[in-house]
């Protein structure tokens, strides 16, 4: 069988040096991916919740989505250079992985921004905060304004950036 789509495999690697490349992005994805799952699992099982509580459930699913991009990174380094994997490479490895840090950022900035409230206003803040302003800024600022701050970009960028089989760059 002939090769018409002109691609060049991997390399041949030793075990070794195979771990040497996996091993820091196993052991720190699958660390984000089980940190974040107890949290989320936490929060489920957590009673009388405060309503800045949904801040940091915010800050879990932002975080578990970058372990899970970071993941799936390791398969995806292998696989033949085609269209499709060019776009599912970028997409996962870099466009989610950016747009799951922006989230991360938004969400840390609305916990210390509520915190800072709760304490400098404490009874101004207690007598007009409600869940629904809660849920609001929370869902608003983790997840619809990193995506108005991510789409631009990739839609810019979109053409420049590039992906390196076997390195996962």
């Amino acid at each position: 069988m002939r090769n018409t789509t002109n691609l060049v495999p991997c390399p041949p690697m030793k075990p070794t040096e195979w771990m040497e490349i996996q091993l820091p992005t196993i052991a720190i994805s699958s660390t984000m991916i089980t940190a974040q799952v107890f949290n989320l699992i936490i929060f489920v099982l957590w009673r009388n919740k405060e309503p800045y509580i949904f801040f940091h459930i915010c800050l879990a699913v932002a975080s578990l989505l970058a372990g899970l991009s970071v993941a799936s990174s390791i398969p995806l380094r292998f696989v033949a250079r085609t269209p499709v994997n060019i776009f599912v490479n970028i997409f996962l490895g870099i466009a989610v992985l950016f747009y799951a840090n922006s989230a991360s950022i938004l969400a840390n900035f609305a916990i210390s921004l509520d915190r800072w409230l709760s304490v400098e206003f404490a009874i101004w803040y207690r007598t007009t905060i409600s869940q629904k302003k809660i849920l609001f800024v929370g869902i608003f600022s983790s997840f619809v304004l990193p995506l108005v701050l991510a789409v631009p970009r990739f839609v810019v960028y979109w053409e420049n950036m590039i992906w390196t089989p076997c390195t996962g760059i």
